[in-house]
């Protein structure tokens, strides 16, 4: 377990990395190796397991994700984002603006007026 205090309720307390069961198991220099074979056929079991669920998913899913089981395509960007997109370089060069602060603020505005429209 590798921390200074042993006082772990085994009933209630998981491996952080497997999240398997704790054991008690006396230490000796004997059946050092046996534990530590037995140790890495577990996390092996536990990450098979993890990667059968996550197979054919790319990037890092979210917990929500892993505990619904529902692995949801990227949504699509609102209509001032798309807006922001399409303007962007022309209101810079237009209104000769540097910052993005200022180029964001007319983007802002342009919208605002397109929108009330």
């Amino acid at each position: 377990i590798h921390r200074f205090s042993k006082s772990i309720n085994i009933e209630k307390e998981v491996c952080g990395i497997c999240h398997g069961r704790f054991e008690i198991i006396k230490n000796s220099i004997k059946n050092a190796s046996e534990i530590n074979k037995l140790r890495q056929e577990r996390m092996e079991e536990r990450f098979d397991e993890i990667r059968s669920e996550l197979h054919g998913i790319s990037g890092t899913p979210t917990k929500n994700q892993i505990d619904n089981n529902k692995f949801l395509t990227p949504r699509q960007p609102n209509k001032f984002a798309l807006f922001v997109k399409e303007n962007y370089s022309s209101i810079k060069k237009d209104k000769n603006l540097s910052s993005h602060k200022d180029v964001m603020q007319e983007l802002s505005k342009n919208f605002k007026t397109l929108s009330t429209k």
